[in-house]
């Protein structure tokens, strides 16, 4: 099930059947009850002649995109509401300080570097198979070490575009690779007190879109209103980044 123009005041919403494909013109009041990742189907549609997968689209894509857009402007033209979120570039610590690694808890991988004949810390460095990254100081590579990718933000060419219900999505802008690394979940660091606590503020504020991310020892991330730059928006508006997000397909 999914919903464009998401965050426009519009009467009514367009949905698209999980099973056609089709979009469907619904009334507000019927889009704003549906459930979260929800399955919907034509059959659903309370509008009778639109109700059968089989029935022709009301309009074509580009007429919605087109009367989206119009609705958008409009909306543009409105008062705005100031941003929720904030900009970081680095997981943000409220309950300690940022810990810092003494050079006996560096693990120090045997790789043969490139100009031995290695491939840099590829897929069979030790440390990698221990999701671990190398550090340029000590790793055998040097500055030809390939599994650094968290420490040298090599993140994928990524953009923040509008996703339906959910508000904001994070898209690839260029083909990516089975297992390639995309971006690092970035937000607040949160202790175990503090995050049940938000988790219950979010739900009593009817706060819909949010996630937490627990990164062991009692922490969990937190993107809901501090962000980092390759997802700011996405994860302002609760699109869930894995920490070590990775393709699926090719």
């Amino acid at each position: 099930m999914s919903l464009p123009g998401d965050g426009v005041q519009l009467e009514d919403h367009w949905i698209q059947c999980d099973r056609c494909n089709t979009w469907r013109r619904v009334p507000k009041e019927v889009a704003d009850s549906l459930v979260d990742d929800a399955e919907w189907y034509c059959e659903l549609n309370p509008n009778a002649q639109f109700a059968i997968c089989s029935v022709p689209q009301e309009l074509t894509n580009e007429e919605i995109d087109q009367e989206a857009a119009e609705a958008e402007e409009e909306q543009q033209n409105l008062p705005k509401l100031p941003a929720v979120w904030q900009l970081i570039q680095g997981n943000y610590y409220s309950h300690r300080k940022r810990k810092q690694q003494d050079e006996d808890d560096i693990m120090v991988c045997h790789c043969p570097p490139p100009w031995r004949g290695g491939d840099g810390c590829g897929p069979n460095c030790i440390n990698r198979m221990l999701c671990i990254e190398c550090t340029e100081d000590f790793c055998p590579c040097e500055n030809q070490c390939n599994n650094q990718m968290f420490t040298k933000k090599q993140y994928a060419k990524l953009a923040v575009r509008r996703a339906g219900a959910k508000g904001f999505g994070l898209y690839a802008e260029e083909d990516v690779a089975a297992g390639q690394f995309l971006i690092e979940y970035i937000g607040e660091v949160l202790e175990e007190e503090e995050y049940i606590r938000r988790k219950q503020y979010y739900i009593q504020t009817g706060q819909r879109h949010y996630y937490f991310m627990n990164i062991g020892n009692g922490e969990v991330i937190d993107a809901c209103r501090k962000v980092c730059s390759g997802s700011s928006r996405a994860a302002a508006a609760a699109v869930a980044l894995a920490a070590l997000w990775t393709a699926d397909v090719v």
